[in-house]
């Protein structure tokens, strides 16, 4: 799905803002789609880690909170689902190939 180096760019521009978990999925487009929670709000400054994001990585994002997966289409949902990889939980790296992210 991502490159080693593109899973630390992602990681180390999120740390800032008290991550709590973050992965990524396969979308149908040329896009990254990133599944993310904070431990607290960003807030505004969330339009400048996307932008950031976008720019280090040279490459649109796709961003998906994970709560807002329960209100999501059932079939976008499925699709999210099915195609996740976590790396990040609660300040840990983690690799594990389709494990479950999202726990509804």
């Amino acid at each position: 799905m991502i490159t080693e180096k593109e899973k630390t760019i992602i990681i180390q521009t999120f740390e800032p803002y008290e991550l709590h978990q973050l992965g990524v999925f396969k979308n149908n487009t040329k896009s990254i789609g990133i599944l993310y929670s904070f431990q607290k709000p960003c807030g505004w400054d969330f339009a400048t880690l996307w932008d950031d994001l976008e720019e280090k990585l040279n490459k649109k994002i796709e961003f998906v909170e994970i709560e807002s997966i329960r209100c999501a289409d059932p079939l976008y949902q499925q699709e999210i689902l099915e195609n996740q990889h976590i790396f990040y939980s609660n300040g840990s790296q983690e690799i594990s190939q389709n494990s479950e992210f999202c726990r509804f």
